[in-house]
């Protein structure tokens, strides 16, 4: 929830225009903005002092949110008055210095405050903190503003931020701003994980780039700002981006293996020393393309605009590095008694140097030959291979469970390869013809395909690392190498499947419309255990029918049915290498779709039921192995709704209740709910989109997702509680481009998302409030 306090910094540039446009006396403009605004800041926080923390923590939060609110609408004020006080020739330096009072306040900000709470505590703290505001203010109120920006438009000038996108060669300056420092942003998000796994703690990191590499950017900035004005905007620009590039390019020192403390100090000062230097020049352009008229306007939108870079940059290198096969390895927070354990979402219960490596590789084709209008050939072929490797120390329930009442968990060091390689060819046959008065719509189809799966692990169940999850110490033990583990499974996995398929879709009347299919599979699995240096081979096969009616009594109406069996094979080993059966399934579904406002909005009701045999899941006891449930039934209701029932409002909700629980079974009790699977869980997005004047194409939504309690586990043996998650978004799309900001989980809840494997794996923590950017351009 405290995230919320952060939202206003990345939307001030929306309410820019209002404090362009109006002012507090006709003598001073952005003076008396500052005034009040420093004014109801320091008495917010005053008033948020007497609020006991734990009983009034919601109204806390709003404090702190209101003076977000006010400290960004006084940076937009100071902003457009910097503006207006220096000249050309000043802003450099002027920059210079403002750069460094951001990072000094950030030192300040950072550590005085926690430094202040420990020793005066909360009340104190923020009194003295308004103090602090009160006098920060003192030289604005001894200062005397001269207006020099002319008449303000009658109404605030909100067309202003689309203008100043479309002045002349204002198109190359913004994609400038958001990509001049992207790469610096990238290589940073990735560098704390990079100290991490390198063996740095959190407080040597926090040194490193809070203390060390902040104070060097404060003393760089204000360099920077001298250097501007003889070497010339263009020329700083690039000068400071090719020093920041040469210093980001020290990061490969570190990336290969290089952790001396004094080489790390060293590069985290060069690289903030660039990022400060390249920031002034920035800064001091944006001044140099903002109007005296619309100073804060201008200037806002352009800082916006670098953090939206700066957005997008994060999101980025998270999916460069996933695509590069760089992901920490987090095997998730724990059960403790019948429910998550109280400790923060995140903690690492295995190690923080733990680490997955992603290989991928997917190629194919599509090709379609029409014979006709009535028949048309498919054919399509797909192969996939994905390697993975993991290194990562993880809990066996057969080495030790949680000690509950200490927060002893005992682990073990494990290494595993997995190897997939998948092959299929589809080809079928679509066919329109009439027999009679009778429409036919003909299918028939051939599937080919062949999994290969190969996986070896390599475990020491005899050196048992063990963890408080209350309060960890990593790296207490040596990581050991591959050749150090002994291999404790490996296996090759050979599925080869044929499938034959015919369908024949028919249309009794305009009104009336039935279906009915047959599929016939057989598949070999052959399974080799490396481990025992044995073999099995096991053949299977099936029929699967499937039947369907839609009956239309209305126009907007239609009444549906139908039923289906389904035949996979399970590519999943049970302890001791044993091969699983097929899963097998039936289901049946009746519903009705409807639409109303002459189908400006569709809504589906259905009602099902589906029951599966040899589902396989993640062995309790053993995650290395797979184990099959007997009889599992699900069953329960579903409700969509889509449309657009007003021009640029559309919206999508959907509700469905679920029944699902163990049917049939040896071991787990009939009647346990099945994990993961909320009984209650439904949705709701809605957006509209201004449809004509000057800000056709900006579109705003939001919405939310509600996932009921579910079971953790098969035996039910605790539980993952309820949660509901707001949403929102801000977009412009024109022509072929868009731009976006979303907003995730507003209210920072925290929420398990997934299906846990057992107690101690599996428990993920949903992702806390985040703000993702986005630019698309789409081409003809």
């Amino acid at each position: 929830m405290l995230s919320l306090i952060t939202i206003p910094w990345t939307l001030k540039f929306i309410w820019s225009p209002l404090v362009d446009r109006y002012s507090f006396n006709s003598k001073e403009h952005y003076r008396p903005w500052i005034l009040v605004c420093q004014s109801l800041l320091a008495l917010t926080l005053v008033l948020c002092a007497f609020l006991d923390i734990e009983q009034n923590i919601a109204a806390i939060v709003f404090s702190l949110f209101l003076v977000s609110f006010l400290a960004a609408t006084q940076d937009i004020a100071t902003d457009a008055l910097a503006i207006s006080l220096l000249s050309p020739e000043e802003r450099g330096l002027g920059n210079g210095v403002q750069s460094a009072g951001n990072y000094l306040g950030a030192i300040l900000g950072g550590g005085g405050m926690l430094l202040l709470l420990n020793r005066l505590g909360w009340q104190a703290s923020l009194l003295t903190l308004a103090v602090l505001v009160l006098l920060a203010s003192i030289p604005i109120w001894l200062h005397q503003e001269q207006v020099k920006t002319p008449s303000f438009a009658k109404k605030p000038d909100f067309m202003g931020l689309i203008n100043f996108c479309r002045r002349r060669g204002m198109g190359q300056w913004l994609l400038t701003t958001i990509s001049y420092t992207m790469g610096a942003r990238m290589a940073f998000t990735m560098f704390r994980p990079l100290l991490v796994d390198l063996g740095f703690s959190l407080s040597d990191i926090g040194l490193l780039i809070g203390i060390i590499g902040s104070s060097s950017a404060m003393v760089a900035s204000p360099i920077a700002g001298i250097l501007i004005t003889p070497l010339g905007r263009k020329r700083s620009l690039i000068i400071f981006g090719i020093f920041l590039a040469l210093a980001i390019a020290l990061f490969l020192i570190p990336a290969v293996g290089i952790s001396s403390f004094a080489l790390i100090c060293l590069i985290c000062i060069v690289v903030q020393m660039a990022i400060g230097m390249t920031h002034t020049a920035q800064f001091t352009v944006m001044m140099d393309k903002s109007q005296l008229n619309t100073a804060g306007t201008d200037y806002t939108l352009q800082v916006s605009i670098k953090a939206f870079g700066s957005l997008i940059a994060s999101s980025l290198s998270g999916v460069i590095a996933e695509a590069i096969g760089y992901i920490p390895f987090d095997t998730g927070l724990v059960a403790l008694g019948d429910e998550i354990a109280d400790i923060p979402r995140d903690r690492v219960i295995n190690e923080p140097d733990d680490f997955i490596e992603k290989e991928s590789l997917n190629v194919g084709y599509n090709l379609e030959h029409r014979f006709s209008d009535n028949w048309t050939l498919r054919n399509a072929f797909r192969y996939d291979k994905n390697d993975d490797h993991l290194e990562t120390a993880i809990n066996f329930p057969f080495i030790g469970t949680l000690d509950e009442s200490t927060g002893d968990l005992d682990r073990s060091f494990a290494i595993q390869d997995v190897g997939v390689e998948n092959y299929s060819l589809q080809t079928n046959a679509i066919g329109k013809f009439n027999t009679g008065a009778i429409e036919h719509k003909l299918l028939l189809g051939i599937d080919l395909a062949r999994n290969q799966t190969e996986q070896t692990s390599r475990n020491d169940f005899s050196e048992v690392i063990p963890i408080n999850i209350f309060a960890p110490v990593y790296g207490a033990f040596p990581r050991p190498g591959e050749d150090d583990l002994p291999v404790s499974q490996s296996t090759d996995i050979r599925v080869d499947s044929l499938g034959i398929y015919l369908q024949d879709q028919v249309s009794l009347t305009d009104s009336l419309i039935a279906s009915a299919g047959i599929r016939y599979d057989t598949i070999e699995q052959e399974t080799a255990s490396n481990t025992t240096d044995t073999e099995t081979t096991q053949n299977d096969d099936a029929f699967s029918p499937n039947l369907g009616i839609v009956y239309k009594p209305l126009q907007n109406l239609s009444l549906y049915a139908s039923y289906s069996q389904s035949f996979t094979p399970n590519a999943e080993v049970a302890e001791g290498d044993v091969a699983l059966e097929p899963e097998t399934g039936e289901g049946y579904e009746i519903g009705a779709k409807a639409e109303f406002l002459s189908g400006k909005l569709l809504a589906t009701l259905a009602y099902f039921d589906i029951t599966k045999n040899n589902v396989a899941t993640a062995d309790p006891d053993n995650p290395l192995f797979s184990v099959a449930t007997g009889e599992q039934n699900s069953n329960g209701i579903e409700l969509d709704i889509i449309g657009k029932i007003l021009p640029g409002l559309n919206i999508t909700a959907s509700y469905s209740y679920i029944d699902a629980e163990v049917t049939e079974d040896n071991t787990i009790p009939v009647g346990n709910k099945l994990p993961g699977v909320p009984e209650h869980s439904a949705s709701l997005w809605t957006n509209y989109e201004i449809q004509r004047g000057d800000l056709q194409g900006l579109g705003f939504g939001m919405g939310f997702n509600f996932i009921g309690s579910r079971q953790g586990d098969l035996d039910n043996s605790f539980e993952l509680d309820s949660y509901f998650l707001t949403n929102a978004g801000i977009y412009y799309q024109r022509d072929n481009w868009r731009t976006a900001l979303n907003f995730k989980n507003i209210f920072d809840i925290n929420y398990i998302t997934g299906t846990p494997i057992n107690r101690t794996r599996g428990i993920q923590a949903g992702e806390p409030f985040t703000v993702i950017g986005s630019v698309s351009l789409k081409f003809n």
